[in-house]
């Protein structure tokens, strides 16, 4: 079985090699955190599988001089794992921008039919009902204590 080593530079060819490796020859090996049987297996196998050291599969890469970067190792965990870490923080902004506008929205939807909420048409006080338990869910200060247990989120205090 021939392995290919990549080479750092792009204008270097990379050579086949065959184990066991030397790994010597390799750049940024004084990096490897495994024990000395994992060492071993990597010269032997070209490969080990050791603990995380990372939390995330860049970090190695931030953790380097940036005269003397890490060739690029690119496999498909990793850019589906990074497209996931990508898409959850997006998600995450999307949803703290959305939840921000909501709350102003239903502050002025509550405050233009509160004042029309004892009126007789029923669809003003259903509204202002909406619009109050909305507000009231997306209200982080902690509730005031007849609130509690009263299952009132809604008109005037008991």
């Amino acid at each position: 079985m021939t392995t290919w080593i990549t080479a750092a530079d792009a204008g270097e060819i990379a050579q086949p090699v065959s184990p066991p490796y030397n790994l010597e020859q390799v750049r940024h090996i004084d990096g490897f955190v495994g024990s000395d049987r994992a060492r071993a297996m990597l010269s032997r196998q070209g490969f080990v599988v050791t603990d995380q050291p990372f939390r995330q599969i860049f970090e190695p890469y931030l953790s380097l001089e940036t005269g003397d970067p890490l060739p690029s190792f690119i496999t498909v965990d990793s850019l589906w794992h990074t497209y996931h870490v990508l898409l959850e923080d997006g998600v995450r902004q999307v949803e703290l921008t959305q939840a921000q506008f909501l709350r102003r929205f239903s502050e002025r939807l509550y405050k233009l039919v509160a004042v029309r909420r004892d009126q007789p048409d029923r669809v003003d006080r259903d509204l202002a009902t909406f619009a109050a338990v909305g507000l009231a869910l997306q209200d982080p200060s902690p509730r005031p204590q007849w609130w509690r247990g009263s299952g009132c989120l809604v008109g005037n205090r008991p």
